[in-house]
């Protein structure tokens, strides 16, 4: 056996002996919750515009919070269209998976455009819940 192949063998060996996973390695990112939601959304503005949304919007806002709360890469539009029939800007949101690209239409109300921004830069473990984010924009 050649030296060369045989030198290759023995770092594959040493490699396999590594230890698996990212134990120690995770960096801890600052959480992006409800209140620095509010923080860069006026909440009486976001809760008057929640309330506006046909119950089909509403249910996509919160599907978007949850999918970022669960940390699944979404694709999404980088800037908003606008929906004729419908009157409403909105922003695309897809995700992949073994089934093909599914998405959906997410209204462009308040913070939501900044909400993407923060979302995009992956600087943040994002944490949010609609009810949660609505409820504490009416008691500000």
């Amino acid at each position: 056996m050649n030296y060369f192949v045989f030198n290759n063998l023995m770092n594959m060996n040493r490699f396999n002996e590594l230890p698996k996973g990212n134990k120690g390695l995770e960096i801890k990112m600052p959480i992006f919750g409800t209140q620095q939601f509010l923080d860069i959304a006026n909440g009486n503005i976001f809760a008057k515009q929640v309330l506006e949304c046909t119950p089909y919007d509403r249910d996509k806002i919160g599907l978007f919070f949850d999918q970022m709360t669960q940390g699944l890469k979404l694709h999404i539009s980088v800037m908003s269209n606008f929906d004729q029939k419908r009157n409403l800007a909105y922003f695309h949101v897809s995700i992949r998976s073994e089934n093909g690209s599914r998405g959906y239409k997410l209204p462009d109300i308040e913070g939501i455009s900044k909400l993407i921004d923060i979302y995009i830069d992956g600087k943040h473990n994002i944490n949010l819940n609609l009810e949660d984010v609505y409820n504490e924009a009416l008691a500000v």
